[in-house]
């Protein structure tokens, strides 16, 4: 068994934010997370197996994300702090428009470096205008850091 979550091992992460986990019972799953884990650990090269449907940054993530938009039929829902990545933004407005409801939801400049804002909001705006429902978070301390419980509108 495995646990992949979004909150942090501190009391706020468990009372006053509302973040989410998965537990992976899959024994392929499983083993190939342990394995990252070991190789991290040990502080070893590693490659994760093409076959897992599990998606690992510098590895397989952009393809894999890229395979699943394009197969969404019917909706998508998105939450993430940023968008910056051109070919993701291009799935996602090519969803929208094979007739995928796509909803996005994002934090607003919170956690956002300068860097990447400016890219962000833009990319934001592309979504909107090629009618993707694109949402900010309420900027509330207590609930920013996964899904939170009320939303508003970003990009009228």
């Amino acid at each position: 068994m495995a646990l992949i979550a979004t909150f942090n091992l501190c009391e706020k992460y468990f009372s006053l934010t509302r973040d989410y986990g998965v537990i992976v019972f899959d024994p392929d799953k499983v083993v190939q997370i342990a394995a990252g884990f070991d190789a991290d650990w040990e502080q070893l090269d590693w490659v994760p197996s093409a076959e897992s449907g599990l998606l690992w940054s510098n590895h397989n993530s952009r393809r894999l994300m890229a395979s699943f938009i394009d197969s969404a039929q019917s909706r998508l829902d998105v939450q993430h702090p940023k968008f910056v990545d051109t070919p993701i933004l291009e799935r996602l407005v090519g969803a929208a428009q094979r007739g995928v409801h796509v909803r996005v939801l994002c934090g607003g400049k919170h956690g956002i470096s300068e860097w990447d804002v400016l890219d962000t909001f833009s990319a934001l705006r592309v979504l909107h205008y090629s009618g993707v429902k694109v949402h900010k978070q309420k900027q509330r301390q207590d609930e920013i850091h996964g899904t939170p419980r009320g939303v508003k509108q970003a990009y009228p």
